[in-house]
């Protein structure tokens, strides 16, 4: 749903670089990098849903000098600004000077960045508003094309990934769920429960353990569906594309 405002995620940072207008250039140039910043998104408008890469967008940084009012007003406002996917950028940028320092409001639809990918993505700026800094050869990384993926995956054979799954899960009892039963009459009864849950020991815990919330969570799900299908031997798939193998959890 394009109107709902939680695709939309935001971060507000204090900047301490010496030169920002070299930080602007240094975020100017990843975005031109990378084509996710250049795309945009068609839903329910052609026979199948489609992304369009751009050649070339406008870069949406605007400042505003002397500012003295609220940041939290000016996040609500530009998270507002950012709503059509098919108008790309989908990622905009609000420096404001306020009382001699420096903020920025970085806010971008979920559909081009999550977590991880912002993360990398914030450390490239970072490494080359240094190169620019300090007049070294910047250097930006290639960087695979959409094209080149989409290539890949019309023409991808999947069969040694499926032998691959299909040998490692070989003796794998697996779960049939139950039929559904048919209901003869439909009636709904609404029921409120307000739970508690105190994050602050949960990540305690999970610090004195060394396991991520992540773990916890998959951990206590597994348990829910342990006790539901009477089964000990519980699967969960999880996506680690991208990410390093060496560092994943067991």
């Amino acid at each position: 749903n394009k109107d709902r405002e939680f695709y939309i995620s935001q971060m507000t940072i204090e900047l301490y670089y010496e030169n920002i207008e070299i930080y602007k250039a240094a975020w100017e140039k990843i975005i031109d990098k990378y084509e996710t910043f250049k795309t945009a998104f068609y839903f329910g408008e052609m026979k199948d849903d489609v992304q369009v890469v751009n050649n070339h967008i406008d870069f949406k940084w605007e400042v505003l000098t002397d500012y003295n009012g609220s940041i939290e007003s000016i996040e609500e406002k530009e998270r507002k600004r950012l709503s059509d996917i098919k108008k790309p950028t989908l990622i905009r940028f609000k420096h404001i000077n306020n009382n001699q320092k420096n903020y920025l409001i970085i806010t971008f639809h979920h559909i081009i960045l999550d977590g991880w990918s912002l993360s990398i993505v914030l450390n490239d700026v970072n490494r080359l508003y240094y190169q620019l800094f300090n007049e070294e050869k910047s250097y930006i990384y290639n960087n695979t094309e959409f094209s080149e993926f989409i290539q890949n995956k019309l023409t991808a054979n999947n069969e040694k990934s499926n032998q691959y799954f299909q040998n490692l899960l070989t003796d794998f009892p697996g779960f049939s769920f139950p039929s559904l039963t048919p209901i003869e009459k439909e009636g709904f009864e609404t029921i409120n429960k307000i739970l508690t849950l105190d994050m602050k020991v949960i990540k305690n815990f999970c610090k004195k353990y060394k396991i991520s919330l992540s773990s916890l969570f998959s951990s206590v799900w597994s348990l829910v569906v342990s006790a539901y299908t009477g089964k000990s031997d519980i699967l969960l798939n999880k996506t680690h594309s991208g990410r390093d193998s060496k560092k994943k959890e067991q």
